[in-house]
C-alpha cells in the first residue's frame, strides 16, 4: 500500500517561533496545514521556503515547509533531516523559543459558572467591568478600537476605532475616563467615558501592553518582567516592580486586572494568568486557563488567552482572548 504523506511547517510569529496555521504560498499553489493525501493524490518528499502575509500584524512572515511520508494510519513526523533543517532555520532567524518552565505556587484551575457572547472579531487588548459591561480595547493596524459591550447580549453598544497607524493594546477606568495604550507609538489615549470623545494623549516609553487601576496609580505591561506604576493624572512613571517567581523573571506579562490587592496577568502566550503581590513583584500563584477554549484553523496560535476583568461588586472573574467567541465568567479552584 502506498504511503500517507503529511507536510508540516512552522512560520515565524511576531514574537518567538510557534506553529501556525496560515497557508504557504508555493509552486502556484495554497497548502494547508498537516496536508494528507492517500495514493491516488500523495504529496511526496516536500521541503520549500515560502511567505505569507499577515493584515494585523502588517508582517511578511517567512514560512518553512517540511514533509515526509508515513504510515497509512496517519501518524506522522518530520525526518532526521527535516527537523534539522527546521532547527537552522530556527537558529539562522531568532531561534526557538523557550519552554515556559514549571509553574512555582499554587496552581488554580477553572470552574465555569457562566459563558456570554464575544465579538470573533474582537483581537482582545485590554478588559474592564463595570456597571454592568464589559470595555474592552482591541487591537491589529486598521482594526483597534475601545468599546462598551453588553455582558449579557454581547452587543457592542459604543465603540470608537483608533487611527490606522496605530495598534491598540490594554485598557483601565479611571473615574470618568478611559485610558488606552497602543503598542509600538509610544502613545497612549484618554477618552471621556460617556462619550468616548478623545480627552488628552500623552506618551511613554517603550512598548505598551496591558493595564490595569489600582484606585491609586495605573500598573502598566510592556512585554517584559517589569510592571510600571503611572500616575493617572500625570501618567509620568512614579515606580514599579519586576516580577519573578521560583524559577526567575516572568517576561510576557500581557493584559492586566486588579483583584482584590493582587494583579492578575496573563502571559504571552500561554494559557497561564500569573497573581502577582503588588509589593514584590513576587508570583504567589498561577491560573490555568487551558481547556476553556481551544482554537482551531486559521491563525489558531494567535488566539491566545488576554482579558481578565473584575467585577469588585458581585466578586465575580470574566477571562476570554484574543478573537475567541466567548467570555468565561470563571471561579478558581486550587489543583490537586
Amino acid at each position: 500500500m502506498s504511503p500517507v504523506y503529511c507536510v508540516t511547517y512552522v512560520t515565524g510569529l511576531y514574537r518567538g517561533w510557534s506553529p501556525t496555521s496560515v497557508g504557504v504560498k508555493y509552486r502556484g499553489g495554497t497548502l494547508p496545514p498537516s496536508l494528507r493525501y492517500d495514493a491516488t493524490g500523495c504529496v511526496r518528499f516536500f521541503y520549500g521556503i515560502g511567505v505569507s502575509v499577515d493584515r494585523v500584524w502588517r508582517q511578511v512572515r517567512l514560512v518553512l515547509v517540511v514533509g515526509r511520508g508515513v504510515s497509512p494510519t496517519g501518524r506522522s513526523g518530520l525526518t532526521a533531516g527535516g527537523t534539522l533543517l527546521a532547527c537552522v532555520f530556527f537558529l539562522f532567524l531568532g531561534g526557538c523559543r523557550e519552554d515556559v518552565p514549571v509553574a512555582s505556587g499554587p496552581v488554580y484551575g477553572c470552574r465555569v459558572v457562566g459563558r456570554y457572547r464575544h465579538d470573533v472579531g474582537a483581537f482582545t487588548q485590554g478588559l474592564v467591568f463595570e456597571g454592568g459591561f464589559l470595555y474592552e480595547g482591541t487591537g491589529g493596524y486598521g482594526y483597534s478600537t475601545v468599546r462598551k459591550v453588553g455582558l449579557t447580549s454581547g452587543t457592542v453598544v459604543q465603540s470608537r476605532k483608533l487611527a490606522d497607524e496605530y495598534f491598540g493594546e490594554g485598557i483601565a477606568i479611571v473615574g470618568d475616563r478611559i485610558v488606552q495604550l497602543t503598542w509600538k507609538a509610544g502613545v497612549g489615549f484618554v477618552y471621556d467615558k460617556e462619550t468616548f470623545g478623545l480627552v488628552k494623549e500623552f506618551a511613554y516609553a517603550g512598548e505598551g501592553w496591558g493595564l490595569a487601576f489600582d484606585g491609586v496609580r495605573l500598573i502598566m505591561s510592556d512585554g517584559t518582567a517589569r510592571l510600571r506604576f503611572l500616575d493617572p493624572e500625570t501618567f509620568e512613571e512614579i515606580g514599579g516592580v519586576d516580577v519573578h517567581d521560583d524559577n526567575g523573571p516572568v517576561a510576557d506579562l500581557n493584559e492586566l486586572e486588579w483583584v482584590e490587592g493582587r494583579i492578575y496577568a496573563n502571559v504571552w502566550p500561554t494559557y497561564r494568568a500569573a497573581i502577582i503581590a503588588p509589593a514584590t513583584g513576587e508570583v504567589v500563584g498561577w491560573i490555568d486557563l487551558s481547556g476553556l477554549y481551544e482554537p482551531v484553523g486559521f491563525a489558531a496560535d494567535e488566539k491566545m488567552p488576554n482579558g481578565i476583568a473584575y467585577d469588585a461588586e458581585k466578586k465575580r472573574l470574566f477571562v476570554t482572548g484574543k478573537l475567541w467567541p466567548s467570555v468565561f465568567e470563571i471561579e478558581l479552584e486550587k489543583a490537586e
